[in-house]
C-alpha cells in the first residue's frame, strides 16, 4: 500500500512539473511604454499655407516667399526663391510663430503677412522669422538679408525678445534690437514699480552679417534703459515703472 502511495505521489509531482508556469512581468517605466505603444496618429501632409510675392532685391523682377506647415499650428519651413539664384529653404525642429503683436506695435510690416515680417532699406530686405513662446522663452528670431545676389542668414543668440529693426542712428545702415526674459522679485506699490533683474538691450548692425555695435548698444541703453554692461544679471536690480517710464538701477 505504502508503495503504491508513493508512485502516486511522484505521478502527482511531475504532472504537476510539467504544467506550464505563468510568467508576471514587471510593470513598465514610462519610456517602456512610450516606446511599446504603437503610434496611429497620422502626421498631416505638408501644406503649403501662404504665397507671398514682392521684389525682395530690388531688381526689378517679382520674388517669392512659400510658407509651409505639418500641422494645425504655426509653420515649419519657408522657402524663399529670388529670381536668378538658387532656392534657399529654412527649417526649424520645434516650428515658427507668428509675428508677435507687440513687436508689430513699433515696426511696420512692408508685406500683407501675419507670419513673415520684412524690413527694406536701400537695397536690401530683412526677412524675419519669428519663433513659438516656450517655458523657457524664445529662442530668439531668424534674419534673413537679401540683396541682388545674395542671401544671408543670422540667428542673434543673445537675443530672446525683439523690440526695433531700423536706421537707428541714420547712418544707412540697418539695426536690430532686442532684450531677454529677466525676473521680477518685488513690487512697490507706493512708486507704482517692480523690482526685477538687469537685462539690457543689445544693438545688432546688419551692415555685414549680425554684429553687436558695442557704441549703439550702450547709447540706446543710457538713453531708454539703464547701463551696466552686457551681462543679464539678478545681481543688479532695477526699478520699473509700471507706466512706462525709464527705469533705473536700485541703490
Amino acid at each position: 500500500m505504502k508503495l503504491k502511495n508513493q508512485i502516486l505521489l511522484l505521478c502527482l509531482v511531475f504532472l504537476l512539473s510539467c504544467r506550464q508556469k505563468s510568467v508576471v512581468l514587471p510593470p513598465l517605466s514610462q519610456a517602456d511604454k512610450a516606446s511599446k505603444t504603437t503610434d496611429t496618429s497620422k502626421k498631416l501632409p505638408t501644406t503649403l499655407v501662404e504665397t507671398i510675392t514682392d521684389d525682395l532685391n530690388h531688381d526689378g523682377k517679382m520674388d517669392e516667399i512659400l510658407v509651409w506647415t505639418s500641422d494645425t499650428t504655426g509653420f515649419d519651413k519657408v522657402d524663399i526663391k529670388i529670381e536668378g539664384l538658387a532656392t534657399k529653404s529654412f527649417e526649424k525642429e520645434d516650428g515658427y510663430a507668428d509675428i508677435d503683436t507687440i513687436f508689430l506695435k513699433n515696426n511696420s510690416n512692408s508685406i500683407k503677412s501675419k507670419r513673415v515680417f520684412v524690413y527694406k532699406k536701400g537695397e536690401k530686405s530683412i526677412v524675419m522669422l519669428f519663433t513659438p513662446v516656450r517655458d523657457g522663452g524664445y529662442d530668439g528670431p531668424t534674419l534673413i538679408s537679401i540683396t541682388k545676389n545674395t542671401i544671408n542668414v543670422n540667428v542673434p543668440k543673445e537675443v530672446e525678445i525683439p523690440i526695433r529693426i531700423f536706421d537707428l542712428n541714420k547712418d544707412g545702415v540697418v539695426d536690430f534690437i532686442g532684450t531677454n526674459w529677466g525676473e521680477m522679485e518685488s513690487v512697490v506699490d507706493s512708486l507704482d514699480a517692480n523690482i526685477g533683474s538687469y537685462r539690457p538691450y543689445f544693438v545688432y548692425s546688419l551692415a555685414d552679417g549680425c554684429k553687436i555695435d558695442l557704441k549703439l548698444t550702450e547709447q540706446y541703453n543710457k538713453e531708454h534703459y539703464v547701463w551696466a554692461g552686457l551681462t543679464n544679471t539678478q545681481n543688479i536690480r532695477v526699478l520699473y515703472p509700471r507706466n512706462g517710464g525709464k527705469p533705473k538701477i536700485v541703490k
